[in-house]
């Protein structure tokens, strides 16, 4: 038998033991501790004090809500004519104040299906503030089915045409989900959210008013311009960008920038920077938990010798958001550090030293220079607003 010390008897870790008795009070959480706090104490106090923030309590008026599809077929007349068509619709009860799409699944629709979530008073309309194609929002370019199963932290690619998410759409009325196929197949889809379920982004946890705003980028530039990816005015936060560039030249030196509230600000040192990678993605393809990206066609440093190159590429910003408290213009600049655009009124605009400058602004118009390269850009920028 192991005997051990009364209480009253000092051991050689009596006095840091007895740091530890005493009560401690957590703020954030009202709990209150009272015991020999030795290492298992203080851990568990760590872990009050930081990892129950964004946790919320199960209330009884919280209400599962959703719908799974099992092969149905898309609505086409043709190969290259679909219909949209409604897969889910839900109204809140009573007693729900708002309501939170929070998943959707998909399976075996072939080419880059088109999803709409109309939320409030979109439903019944035309236009819906979350629109985006399926591949790309999941972090692949339409042509590339890529390798699986991988995950990210708000999607995952589990098959050829298998794609997850994690998506917090909230509503305070009614929610309507469609789709529009490219081509004829099946439909296998499955979304599911619940009422009066707290919104949290990363540490932060949005009014339950929030709406998310998918932003759309989606033309043929040229190399040297100035693009804004996304403009809104208000409030709000941008948690995520999904991009797809194809372009036969070097456009990876440009860098990321946004007007918050009036005020430059600098988000990276090149294209490749931003999704956190280094020297031109010279990695064919990486798959991490926020940032990610496939290189197609290119597995050196893209130049103007390297041939057609497509970039698919995400980052999900959670835990380090753009917040605005007025307006927001989120842009990037395709540049290759061609002396001809400079020569053409198109410098790049990057940031070299601090205090940060203001960079050297593109010609008026911000049009680029095709003669140059031309860049086809697809951007999904997703914002909160509140």
């Amino acid at each position: 038998m192991i005997r051990r010390p009364p209480r009253s008897t000092l051991s050689s870790s009596s006095a840091a033991s007895d740091v530890y008795k005493r009560q401690v009070s957590t703020q954030s959480t009202g709990t209150v501790l009272t015991a020999e706090m030795g290492c298992q104490g203080l851990l568990l106090l760590l872990l009050l004090l930081g990892c129950c923030h964004g946790r919320s309590t199960v209330h009884s008026n919280m209400t599962t809500f959703g719908v799974a599809i099992k092969g149905s077929k898309c609505a086409c007349h043709e190969a290259s004519s679909c219909d949209e068509q409604v897969l889910f619709e839900h109204a809140l009860t009573p007693s729900a104040t708002h309501g939170v799409i929070t998943s959707m699944w998909h399976a075996g629709t072939p080419g880059s299906p088109q999803m709409r979530v109309y939320v409030d008073g979109e439903v019944g309309g035309s236009v819906a503030a979350v629109e985006y194609p399926i591949p790309l929002a999941h972090g692949l370019a339409p042509e590339d089915a890529a390798s699986f199963p991988w995950e990210a932290r708000t999607f995952g690619h589990s098959h050829t045409t298998g794609w997850y998410n994690s998506y917090q759409i909230p509503f305070t009325q009614r929610v309507r989900v469609t789709m529009q196929c490219s081509e004829p197949g099946p439909i296998y889809f499955r979304v599911a959210g619940a009422e009066n379920l707290p919104m949290v982004i990363g540490r932060l946890d949005l009014p339950p008013t929030s709406k998310l705003h998918v932003k759309t980028f989606d033309q043929t530039v040229g190399m040297g311009g100035l693009v804004t990816l996304a403009s809104i005015k208000g409030a709000g936060l941008v948690t995520q960008l999904n991009m797809f560039v194809r372009s036969s030249a070097a456009y990876q030196e440009g860098c990321a920038q946004a007007t918050v509230d009036g005020t430059k600000l600098w988000l990276s040192s090149g294209l490749e920077d931003f999704f956190l990678g280094a020297y031109f993605h010279s990695m064919p393809q990486m798959e991490l938990r926020t940032v990610g990206f496939h290189l197609s066609n290119s597995t050196t440093c893209p130049s103007k010798q390297d041939g057609p190159n497509s970039l698919a590429a995400y980052r999900i910003m959670h835990t380090d958001p753009i917040l605005f408290s007025q307006s927001l213009e989120f842009q990037w600049q395709p540049h290759g550090n061609q002396p001809e655009l400079t020569r053409a009124g198109f410098p790049i605009s990057c940031n070299r030293a601090w205090p940060p400058s203001g960079g050297l602004e593109p010609a008026p118009g911000a049009g680029g220079d095709p003669a140059v390269g031309l860049v086809n850009l697809t951007t999904l920028t997703w914002i909160y607003t509140y």
